[in-house]
């Protein structure tokens, strides 16, 4: 109790300099603080963004030159199904038909996409297509896989069971229920089709200002996205679906690296394949904010480690000043030397325990403003950059996060370094001197 009195008295007899190192640590502090906070939010975006696209690889072809050879044929798919942590395989593709006996959605929010510019122009009626998807496995298809999208009536188009799934706007819209026919054409041919489900989707369409194709936009939109088996789709575009390359669904992103290596250690010609790691390659073509901010602050987290230790440094070698006559006269008294570190550590400890809880209570509202900052400067919007992935609007927005417990341990770790940091130089400075040769510098 007597070294915090004492202590105190120090702090009010000497409160500029007090005030100056509260002012340090502050700033240091809520630095890093901030900057953890900004690295823990984007760790957790990322961890996300990850978890919505999923475990997967792709069999794909490993020459440009060989696209549109069958060598995706049903041996391949099974053998690659029988792979030990595989969950799943599924071959699709996509493309744009014309509805005959029904319109598409023109449901959306915000803008409208018919006062924007035109920058990228499509042929007229474009705005009325549909985008048809053929799976030979509907259900391992993005939107269904990660939870975005659920059959809500009726099933899955299947080889055994085709037809096509739409969603529940587009049926509501036409009055579609299952069991009716819809007509959909593409490249001179017409194709008729019995719905055999329905499902809900929690995607939204959002036309923003960044929208440069108009009202074409609306073809684009996940309404208006249907599900056919491989068979149908073929039909209409006179698709093989051995030539479609394999994507193979994995338990879980831990087992992604074992399982390819168990994959490219299957007798497949390797000289026609190769193997795609398809969780990086779409993370990385959504992913550039949280990757931008994760980046930038594993840099500052360094920095302000270095930053804070140099400026501490200094500040205090000045600061020592203010305790070299206190200290002599401790020591002329017969004080102990560990008694004026003592007094210098209490001293320090007393300063920065508020400059750490206001750091703490003002890193989440700076991170935020940050984020806010970010975002508006990659995309101009509120608080996210998305990109529409198969029928799925890709959240990739970062969220400010709590610091978990490791950011914690190495936040006041250095903290704690810091306010060590802070009494090696005084005390080195009090203590090298005889208590006489102090009070004489005063």
């Amino acid at each position: 109790m007597l070294y915090f009195k004492m202590a105190f008295l120090e702090m009010k007899g000497r409160i500029v300099k007090t005030l100056i190192l509260f002012a340090v640590f502050l700033v240091l502090f809520t630095g890093l603080h901030t900057v953890l906070t900004l690295l823990q939010s984007a760790e957790e975006a990322k961890s996300s963004a990850l978890k919505r696209i999923g475990a997967s690889v792709t069999l794909d072809y490993a020459d440009i030159e060989d696209v549109g050879k069958r060598l995706f044929t049903i041996d391949i798919i099974d053998r690659l199904s029988s792979v030990e942590n595989v969950v799943g395989v599924n071959q699709s593709y996509a493309d744009f038909a014309t509805p005959i006996n029904f319109q598409n959605s023109k449901a959306h929010s915000g803008k409208d996409p018919h006062s924007q510019e035109v920058q990228i122009e499509n042929e007229p009626g474009f705005e009325n297509n549909v985008i048809l998807e053929g799976n030979i496995r509907a259900e391992y298809s993005d939107a269904f896989r990660n939870g975005a999208a659920a059959v809500v009536s009726g099933a899955y188009p299947t080889v055994s069971q085709p037809g096509a799934l739409i969603s529940r706007i587009l049926a509501e819209q036409n009055d579609l229920s299952p069991d009716d026919e819809i007509v959909l054409h593409a490249y001179g041919k017409e194709l008729e089709l019995q719905v055999v489900g329905i499902y809900d989707t929690a995607a939204q369409f959002q036309v923003t200002s960044e929208n440069i194709i108009g009202a074409a936009v609306f073809a684009y939109s996940p309404y208006n996205r249907i599900y056919v088996d491989v068979d149908s789709f073929s039909q209409l575009y006179g698709t093989d679906s051995a030539t479609l390359p394999i994507r193979i669904y994995i338990s879980s992103p831990v087992k992604v690296q074992e399982t390819g290596e168990k994959i490219k250690s299957m007798d497949f010609d390797w000289n026609i394949f190769r193997l795609v790691n398809t969780t990086a390659t779409e993370y990385s073509m959504v992913a550039n904010s949280i990757e931008s901010v994760s980046s930038l602050t594993k840099t500052f987290v360094v920095l302000f480690t270095l930053i804070i230790s140099v400026v501490i440094v200094i500040v205090m070698s000045i600061w020592a000043e203010a305790f070299r006559y206190e200290s002599g006269i401790w020591l002329s008294m017969g004080a102990s030397k560990w008694r004026a570190i003592l007094m210098l550590l209490v001293s320090t400890i007393i300063i920065a325990i508020p400059a750490v809880v206001v750091s703490v209570l003002s890193s989440s509202g700076l991170a935020s403003l940050i984020l806010r900052y970010q975002a508006s400067a990659a995309g101009n919007r509120a608080s996210s950059v998305r990109q529409f992935v198969t029928g799925v609007e890709m959240d990739t927005s970062i969220v400010v996060a709590t610091l978990n417990a490791s950011m914690n341990i190495f936040f006041y770790a250095v903290v704690a370094g810091s306010i060590l940091l802070a009494c090696i130089l005084p005390s080195y400075a009090v203590l090298k001197l005889k208590p006489r040769e102090i009070l004489s510098k005063k």
